[in-house]
């Protein structure tokens, strides 16, 4: 039989599934074979010589092309949904559609800090791949398998993954707005959570005790919603609305608040340590016996707060507004620009006059 298979192969007669499998069982080449319109979806292809095949209009999704030599070898058309990709061997010569050649450099080059932008990478396999600070808006990314992928400080504006797997993939700060999935997707309950927030808005929510650490909230509306002794550790909230919020107990450690709205917010015993809280608006908050230690607290608004035992050694409070703050211990905190040391030394006693707010502590 494998004397009739090589001489199938070298009159170019299109070989059959069950050719391609006892040739593989042999060890018989397939270069220059004629595979076109084969159905091999799911076979262990791993390995072989397939440079200068004929593949067009071949199925093989989900195969396992890792390490295959496919230089010059023709693929238009060809079905590689799922397919591993990986160390496979490509050259100029080979002809492949678009979308299986951006997998396969993702999958061997690296894609990370790059634009993928509005790609179509639909039933892609991309397992474990970094794309780490890509940009990935608008990318399709449907039926795509994102196993254990590294898509931290992505930014997926309107990106589709539809029927995406993505269990124990890399979320860090990933910014999830407009994003598509649905009951196919696969998503860790963390990083559907954080969806929902990002793309339900989580007013008035109770999220008591849940894990929100590193995501990106950015801008989200979360006032009034219940997020006591939240796990919240690096996460970006910066601009997020949470006036009225019941953040007491939380932890925030090195979170992102800059700009963000905490008006009458609770945040007793929260521990904001190295926090970045630059021009957020707290008014009338609650930070009674709050951990602010080496918080950022630059030009924030900290009227009528409560401080009462809060924990202000290394804050920096440049510019901070703290008319009619109560329980106030400023001997350790940074009254002056630490960013800016030619800056001179502000003093909270003195009324500004360029912008008429009183930074006076009462």
């Amino acid at each position: 039989m494998s004397i009739i298979l090589k001489i199938k192969r070298l009159l170019w007669i299109s070989l059959t599934k069950e050719d391609v499998l006892r040739g593989i069982q042999e060890g018989i080449s397939l270069t220059k074979a004629n595979l076109g319109g084969l159905n091999l979806s799911g076979l262990n292809l791993s390995g072989l010589n397939l440079s200068g095949a004929n593949l067009r209009l071949a199925d093989l999704s989900g195969a396992d092309l890792s390490g295959a030599d496919l230089s010059g070898a023709y693929l238009i058309g060809a079905n590689l949904s799922g397919a591993n990709l990986s160390k496979v061997v490509i050259n100029d010569k080979t002809q492949l559609d678009d979308r299986w050649r951006l997998a396969w450099d993702i999958i061997n080059q690296g894609w990370s800090r790059r634009d993928l932008s509005k790609a179509n990478l639909s039933g892609a396999n991309l397992r474990g791949v970094n794309l780490s600070w890509a940009t990935l808006e608008e990318v399709n990314l449907s039926e795509a398998d994102l196993t254990e992928a590294d898509l931290r400080e992505t930014s997926m504006i309107d990106a589709n993954l539809s029927g995406a797997k993505l269990s124990r993939a890399k979320l860090s700060r990933a910014y999830l707005s407009g994003v598509v999935i649905n009951d196919k997707t696969q998503l860790d309950d963390k990083w559907r959570l954080a969806w929902e927030i990002v793309n339900r808005d989580g007013l008035e929510r109770n999220l008591s005790g849940a894990d929100l650490s590193e995501v990106n909230l950015h801008g989200v509306k979360l006032s009034g919603a219940n997020l006591t002794g939240a796990k919240l550790e690096k996460a970006d909230l910066s601009r997020a609305n949470l006036s009225g919020a019941n953040l007491s107990k939380a932890n925030l450690i090195q979170v992102k608040l800059s700009s963000a709205n905490l008006r009458f917010a609770d945040l007793t015993e929260a521990v904001l340590s190295a926090a970045n809280l630059d021009e957020a608006d707290l008014g009338g908050a609650n930070l009674c016996g709050a951990n602010l230690s080496s918080a950022k607290l630059r030009r924030a608004n900290l009227s009528e707060t409560n401080l009462k035992g809060a924990n202000l050694s290394n804050a920096q409070l440049f510019k901070a507004d703290l008319t009619g703050a109560n329980g106030a211990d400023l001997s350790g905190a940074h009254l002056n620009d630490l960013d800016n040391p030619s800056y001179p030394n502000w003093d909270p006693q003195e009324q500004w006059d360029s912008d008429k707010k009183g930074y006076l502590i009462r």
